[in-house]
């Protein structure tokens, strides 16, 4: 069994994201193997946060991956509504990851763009 840190795990979450949006822009078989590999990659940083999480109850503490997600969806908007030109499309750019992670997560509706949300 391998131990990961919070911060370690907070990595893999980006890594996911990433390959995620990386996954978008190619097409044909380079786009299929990508998706396979983003979708084992978020399992395998699905497990280290639940068990991350489980390890953190003992202390008292709680996690829930889709509420942190969330909340860093909803801060990238607060941060990108008072920002302009490449700035406010930097803090954009990083809610797309952050919507996509949490369709990946939930596999729900499709991610909004960050264009679309305010």
């Amino acid at each position: 069994m391998i131990k990961l840190s919070p911060i370690e795990v907070l990595a893999l979450k980006k890594l996911t994201l990433i390959n995620h949006a990386l996954a978008g822009q190619l097409s044909g078989i380079a786009q299929s193997e990508q998706k396979a590999l983003v979708q084992v990659l978020n399992d395998v940083t699905l497990r280290a946060a639940d068990d991350l999480a489980k390890n953190d109850k003992r202390l008292g503490l709680e996690m829930d991956v889709s509420e942190w997600i969330q909340e860093r969806l909803d801060n990238c908007h607060r941060h990108a509504s008072t920002k302009t030109g490449k700035d406010r499309e930097g803090w954009l750019e990083d809610a797309r990851y952050f919507a996509a992670a949490l369709h990946a997560i939930n596999k729900s509706s499709p991610p909004v763009s960050g264009s679309d949300k305010r």
